[in-house]
């Protein structure tokens, strides 16, 4: 019979990353319903790229809330991607997600987003008593852009 060892680190996880600039890539959706069930945590899988310390492929947090326009802004402008009929009476964040509209966790996103690279700053948060890792802000990479952005997402 074969033993299964696992190491302080296996069972711990790995250390949070540093506080820091980093890029990240947006690799899709892990949408689901908010605690409240009034809105959608599109909860973006967001993974460090080209980092030099070794820290790629770190997951970072972003629950993305779709009764959090400020941030769904700045999320879209830090991928260089604008809100479709930005500026109009409404915006559309850009992309689709399929699925049944009362289930959200069974959505599929496809849209500019995916694959795209943002800056973003991560700063480490206390939630229940656990250090995370989370963005405090996203760097703005579209053109020309004049839209004022959150300079604190955590806080705001």
């Amino acid at each position: 019979m074969a033993k299964i060892k696992l190491s302080k680190e296996q069972i711990e996880g790995k250390p949070n990353i540093p506080p820091g600039i980093y890029e990240i890539r947006l690799d899709g959706f892990k949408c689901k319903k908010s605690k409240n069930s009034e809105s959608v945590n599109l909860n973006p899988v967001l993974k460090v790229t080209n980092d030099p310390n070794g820290h790629n492929d770190r997951v970072v947090f972003y629950n993305a809330n779709t009764n959090f326009g400020p941030g769904l802004m700045d999320m879209c402008h830090g991928f260089g991607v604008r809100m479709e009929n930005e500026g109009g009476e409404e915006s559309d964040f850009p992309g689709e997600f399929d699925g049944p509209a009362d289930k959200p966790e069974e959505w599929a996103y496809t849209g500019p987003l995916t694959s795209q690279i943002a800056k973003v700053e991560v700063v480490e948060d206390d939630y229940n008593g656990k250090k995370s890792m989370k963005i405090k802000r996203f760097f703005c990479a579209v053109a020309g852009c004049t839209t004022k952005h959150k300079e604190d997402l955590i806080g705001a």
